[in-house]
């Protein structure tokens, strides 16, 4: 095996799952908010080297996103590491004691806000059920704020009607948004 064959093994085990999306799933209201200013604000404060550090809780999984509210945002991991961003994995303890893998890492911690959106966002996810109920105005999130995920060039719309966990993207007749008020 030559040298360089064999460096490309190690940068290839290195940057591992580097190239995979990152999901955080937030409020519709949240949502309109962040699409808006552009910035993800540091709202989770993890202890690193025994300090308090601020920043933004994202996952591999959009499942666990989903979690967390009806919108999920999708990033470019490789995008971000390469324009800099800071990552830690945090490991949480499954509540089950039976699992034989131990900790289990679901969290991917970005140190710092996330801004300049544009250039790292692969998609806002949303689902048809929520597309159609504010089609029919019958929707309990904010209107306005709903208004404003919708136009978003990078909106992807879940298909829901065969099974929950569909990646086929739906189409979305567009809508002019109303005036997004603070």
């Amino acid at each position: 095996m030559r040298m360089r064959e064999l460096m490309d093994i190690i940068k290839d085990a290195l940057t591992e799952g580097r190239d995979a999306g990152l999901f955080h799933g937030t409020t519709v209201e949240n949502a309109a908010l962040i699409l808006q200013q552009g910035v993800f604000a540091p709202k989770t404060v993890h202890v690193i080297d025994k300090r308090k550090v601020a920043g933004v809780s994202l996952t591999r999984l959009r499942s666990k996103a989903s979690g967390f509210g009806s919108v999920i945002f999708e990033f470019d991991q490789a995008a971000m590491v390469r324009r800099g961003d800071r990552f830690v994995p945090v490991n949480h303890k499954p509540k089950r004691v039976a699992r034989p893998m131990g900790d289990t890492e679901f969290e991917e911690f970005h140190i710092g806000a996330i801004e300049n959106l544009d250039a790292i966002l692969r998609g806002v996810w949303v689902t048809d059920r929520m597309v159609a109920n504010y089609q029919s105005g019958d929707t309990y999130f904010d209107r306005a704020s709903m208004a404003v995920i919708l136009e978003h060039p990078k909106l992807r719309v879940r298909d829901t009607s065969r099974w929950v966990r569909s990646n086929r993207v739906a189409e979305v007749p567009r809508t002019p948004a109303p005036e997004f008020r603070k």
